[in-house]
Order: C-alpha cells, then structure tokens, then sequence
C-alpha cells in the first residue's frame, strides 16, 4: 500500500506498491523509499531526510535520490513531534494525526506488529506494540484512538491477554466516548471491568463529568447507557444527578431520549420521581414530540399510578387534540389503563361526549376503545348506546368497526349490539343483520358477536341468509362452522 503524508519530507511506501507510486503521487517532490524485503514487524518505513526509521532488522533503498541507511533512527524534524502513524489501519491508518504539545508516549512494548508508529515528544520514532500506552489532548483525531485500543486488544487475543482496567490505555475517555468504535470497546470494557470486579471509579467518575455532553452524542449516549446497566445503584443514582437540568433537552433529541428512556426503566421511585419534576409544565409539548412522546410513555408505564397525574392534569387542557394525535393517543390509553385520578376522570367524559367523531377517527377510535375496555361502567354504557342508535353506520365505517367490535368483546355490552343488530334495517328492507354480514367491515363485527354471544335469534338469522351469502357473508358462514353452532 503506498502511504502518503503531506508534511511529511519523504513519502513510506511498501515494495509491492512502488510501480503505482507514480500514478498515486504524481507532483510529489520528495524522495519516495520502498522496503527491500518484506518485513513482518514493521511493513512500512517512514523516512525523514533521507533517513529510514525502521526496527534494527530493517533495511531500504532509495529511488529518485540517495539515502545513508541506518539501523539507529535519527530525530526526525520538530514539526513532527506528536504523531500518529497508523499505515495498516485501512479505515484511519491513511491519515496522519497531530497530537496535542502536551501529548507523549511512555512504556513502549514489544515490536509493531500491527505497523504503527510514533513520533514522541523525544523527536524518535517508537513502534507501538502490545503495552503501548498513549496520553493526549482534547484536539486528538479519535479515529486514531480506536486504532490503537483495537491494536492493542487483537495482541491481547493473540497472546491470551487481558487488561485489568480501562485506565490502562491511558485515553482521554470523552471523545473517545463519542467515535463510533473506541466508544463500543469502551463500553465493553466496563462491562469487562465490572464483572472481574475490578470496576475503575476514577474512569466512571471521568466519564460522568461529561454527561451532558455525552448525553446527547449518538455514541456517547450508549456509553452512559452501559454505566445505567451495570446493575449499580449507586452508579446510577450518580449518572441521573450528573444530568440535572438536562432531561428535557433528553427528552427532545432523538439520541438523548433514547438515554433518558432506558434511565426511567432502570430508576427507582426516588429517581423517577426526580426525573418527573424536572419534565413537569412541558407535558404537551413532549406529547407532540416524535422522541419525548416516547420518554411520557415509559413514565407512565413504570411510575406509580399516584404520581403519574401531573401528566393527565396537563393533558386534560387539550383532551381533543390529543385523541386524535398520533402520538398524543397512545399517551391517553396509557392513562386510561394506569391511571384514577380526578383528571384523568374528566378525561374520559369529555372523550365520551365527543364519541361520535372520534369513533370515525382514525387516532380518536383507539381512545374510545380503551374507554369501552378500562373505563367507568357508566361511561362505557353512554357510549353502547351511541353505537346502537346507528349500528349499520358504525359497523360499515373503517375505524368506527373497530369500536364496535371492542365493545362486542365486553359480555354486559354484547346484549345491546345484538338487539340493534336485529332492528329493521334503516337503510333497506329487511334486519340491520342482512347488510352487515356481507360488508367489508360489519362481517367482523357480526363474527365477533358470534363468538362472545352466538344467541339463537341471531344464528337462525344468519343460517336464513346463508343459501344468498356471497364475498364476505362467507366468512361469517365460516364462523358458524368453526363454531360448531347448531
């Protein structure tokens, strides 16, 4: 692979890639060296004014000028105090990464095998092996981190190795903690660390400084999200007083609900608790929210029912407009199911005064289904009795079907929906029955009442008019059989 740095004053290419030097670099003016023999160590050289910087096996010759070879490195120009070279890195290695002034490089290992390289605060050149450890500054090129984290694993692995702790890599945690691949073994690594018992305090304390920063990192979010799993009270405890003042900025940002949802599963009543007041005031606007509508969710789902009321008092100011919003009516079934509160009462009356519209809505009908499942009895009856006055409106309707199917599957319901069903049909001769066992949508409904009720007038109906059933009176011709009624 031929390798190019643009500081650099000469260009580290391999033998097998030196035909392609030409056509890859052609207005480079400096000398470009290539290895005379392939070298397993260290595969690639780095030259600096006509000097190779190679392990003491290495040898070179040069192409376009002449170089005094040397198995000793000399110092290498000052400019380049503080880099990275990672040639066999194909995702970063290309690259060159200057390090902080303040960076350096201590407790140099065993040889490069992976070929990469350092150019230390001394001015040498240091191959970097298996007890490699870096230190640097904020303005570090993160990929590179991954580099040397992963370099340093595969020679673990190879050599049946383990590190004791995170601290051992020496990296500055909080941007590593938002690149994609030194955050994934960051993350396992505490998860390592944790199981051996041999969890770093100092690190976890690092990486809670930032909490607010990572929060809202798409990487970083999954390192905090791995602290949250540990299993530890105290630590999460420590995590959710490190995002104070953060959790509705959370709630709203795709990465950082995402955080926040995972902390209110894992939290206990003390620390939801802390969690809720912080939300409070901003219910709706974290209802309308493609991510915060989720975190109001698992609020409601693992509060206890007496402390999740703040959420109906809110929502009872836009009952209507929250019924038929998509997100809005999975809140409101949620709180129907979960919660008794005065509020949530209030809820429910003012969704069962307006059953009509939202039976035909395509959101509000699942509100009215919850209504017909979990609320009051007498609310419930209100609402039957709207369906019967126009039992072949709603049975032929897309959503207003799906109300009147829920309300069959309720025993004290199922009465009235089959005396409205056996009326004269209001629209034609004959039973409202006739028209709905063939309608797209009423033949469910017909097939429901069926199975909850199979009551003799209704069957003997149904077999009256199965010699002229066709298309979707099949089904329901079906449903007598399956049923085995005679």
């Amino acid at each position: 692979m031929a390798v190019q740095f643009p500081e650099l004053p000469a260009i580290a290419v391999e033998d097998n890639d030196m035909e392609c030097c030409p056509e890859r670099f052609p207005d480079t003016p400096s000398p470009v060296y290539c290895s005379s023999r392939p070298m397993p160590d260290l595969a690639t050289f780095v030259c600096f004014q006509g000097a190779c910087f190679s392990d003491v096996q290495g040898e070179c010759d040069t192409r376009a000028s002449t170089a005094s070879i040397e198995s000793t490195p000399r110092k290498p120009e000052p400019e380049m105090a503080g880099t990275v070279l990672a040639p066999h890195d194909m995702s970063v290695g290309m690259q060159q990464y200057m390090f902080q002034p303040e960076s350096y490089l201590f407790g140099a290992g065993d040889s490069a095998t992976d070929g990469m390289a350092y150019v230390g605060m001394d001015m040498h050149v240091v191959p970097l092996g298996l007890d490699s450890v870096m230190m640097w500054g904020e303005d570090l090129g993160t990929p590179s981190v991954a580099a040397c984290m992963q370099q340093a694993r595969r020679q673990a692995r190879k050599k049946n190795l383990q590190h004791s702790s995170l601290r051992e890599y020496g990296i500055d945690l909080l941007p590593c903690c938002m690149e994609q691949r030194s955050s994934r073994l960051i993350a396992e690594l505490l998860q390592q660390d944790w199981e051996r018992g041999q969890v770093d305090f100092v690190v976890i304390q690092t990486i809670l400084h930032g909490a607010h920063q990572l929060a809202l990192d798409r990487n970083g979010k999954d390192v905090l999200a791995t602290l949250a799993m540990l299993g530890s009270e105290l630590i999460l405890s420590h995590l959710v007083a490190s995002l104070r003042g953060c959790f509705l900025a959370m709630a709203l940002h795709g990465q950082g609900c995402r955080l926040l949802q995972k902390l209110v599963e894992l939290s206990n009543p003390a620390l939801l608790h802390e969690i809720a007041v912080e939300l409070q005031g901003s219910v709706l606007q974290l209802i309308e929210s493609q991510y915060g509508n989720h975190v109001i969710q698992r609020l409601v789902e693992n509060m206890l029912p007496q402390h999740i009321a703040f959420i109906a008092d809110e929502a009872e100011l836009e009952t209507l407009m929250l019924a038929q919003h998509p997100y809005g009516c999975r809140i409101l079934q949620l709180l129907i199911e979960r919660c008794d509160s005065p509020s949530m009462i209030r809820i429910m009356q003012i969704a069962t005064a307006h059953c009509a519209d939202l039976c035909a809505h395509q959101y509000g009908n699942y509100v009215i289904q919850h209504i017909v499942a979990y609320g009051p009895e007498t609310l419930v009856e209100a609402i039957v009795d709207t369906l019967c006055g126009n039992i072949e409106g709603y049975c032929s309707h897309k959503y207003a079907s799906n109300v009147v199917e829920r309300a069959a599957t309720q025993r004290h319901c199922t009465p009235a929906l089959i005396d409205a069903c056996m009326r004269t049909s209001s629209t034609g001769p004959g039973l409202a029955l006739d028209s709905l066992v063939s309608c797209c949508f009423g033949n469910f409904v017909v097939q429901r009442l069926l199975e909850v009720s199979p009551r003799h007038d209704l069957v003997a109906r149904i077999r009256f008019l199965s010699p002229g059933l066709k298309g979707y009176g099949k089904h329901v011709q079906q449903a007598l059989l399956r049923l085995g009624v005679r």
